[in-house]
Formats: C-alpha cells, structure tokens, sequence
C-alpha cells in the first residue's frame, strides 16, 4: 500500500490502540499525549496504538506492543479489555460537556476525515505503575481527568473523542456492563 493510495482515500489503515488508565482517588485518569507526526500533528492523543504488523501475533499483542512503544516504555499496565472498533465514516475530535455534565463529542471537518481512513480496533487497559516517558512519537505524556480534559474541550486526534467517550462509559457509567 502506497501512500498515494492512502492519500487518494482508495485504501484503509487496520489499526489498534489502547486506553490507559488509573483511578486518583474516585476519579477517572487517562494517559494523555500530543503528536508528533502527521497527521494531526499538536492534536492530544489518548488512545496510543498504531499499525499492526505482520509479527504480531495477535490484535491485542499489537494494541499492547504500540502502546509501549508510544509511552516510551515507562508504564505497567494490565492486558487490554476491547472496547470497539472505530473508523472511518464517523471521525469525531472534540470532547466536552454538556449542561447535565455528560461527555459529548463534535464531528471533524469532512476534508480531514476523508483524507486518512482508519479501522481501529480499541482496547482500555489499567496502569499498575511506572511513568509515561516522551519519545519521538508523542510529547508531553501525562495522566489526564477525564472531565478536566472534557471542560477544556480537548482536540483529539482521529476518532479518539468516541474512544474516551466510549471509554468513560465503560469504566465510569456502566462498569458492569459487557458488549
């Protein structure tokens, strides 16, 4: 696959990625970060992931593998639970909350959207120690609330706004819900 063929929309790009999270306190904290590359280069990001590659031997071994990658391997965290699949009619960028403090997300402009299609399918996985450390790929790693970055109206990269959203429901509103 060219990247002529990704520019021109004729291919999609299977990907994974991976939630992290701890709890401070009674409050919801996900890994948060900002990209480096494009695309969306200076979006957050807080679903880390990327490629599957073939020697990977499994979705989830890839979801863990580039979530290591893109945390500069400072962080332990437990396997990743699925979440849901993502991509690429309904790319969404922005968080926030609305006036019964529910987290709602805003769709992208449909040129940004159109020119990078993903099928990313999405895990959440609990942080259990360590530290995120920056590397070429993501800066500024850090541990988030997940309402802080909502009533800042946070621009996600790719459809991650859906994932956090996603995310906070599964671990907050429905814990013990299961798809």
């Amino acid at each position: 696959m060219s990247e002529q063929d990704i520019e021109a929309g004729r291919r999609v790009i299977a990907s994974v990625g991976t939630v992290i999270y701890r709890w401070d306190r009674r409050h919801l904290e996900v890994l948060v970060g900002e990209r480096q590359n494009e695309p969306w280069k200076g979006y957050s990001m807080i679903a880390f992931g990327g490629g599957i590659d073939p020697d990977d031997f499994s979705v989830e071994s890839a979801a863990r593998r580039e979530a290591l990658e893109e945390t500069g391997r400072g962080l332990e965290f437990l396997d990743g639970e699925f979440l849901h699949h993502y991509g690429p009619r309904s790319f969404h960028h922005r968080i926030y909350l609305d006036a019964q403090n529910a987290i709602q997300v805003v769709r992208t402009e449909k040129e940004i959207s159109e020119k990078y299609k993903f099928v990313a399918a999405m895990f959440c996985a609990e942080c259990i120690g360590g530290e995120p450390r920056d590397n070429d790929e993501v800066k500024h790693v850090r541990f988030e609330d997940v309402l802080e970055l909502a009533r800042m109206e946070t621009k996600l990269a790719f459809e991650q706004a859906l994932v956090l959203r996603d995310a906070y429901l599964r671990l907050v509103v429905f814990p013990n819900f299961s798809q």
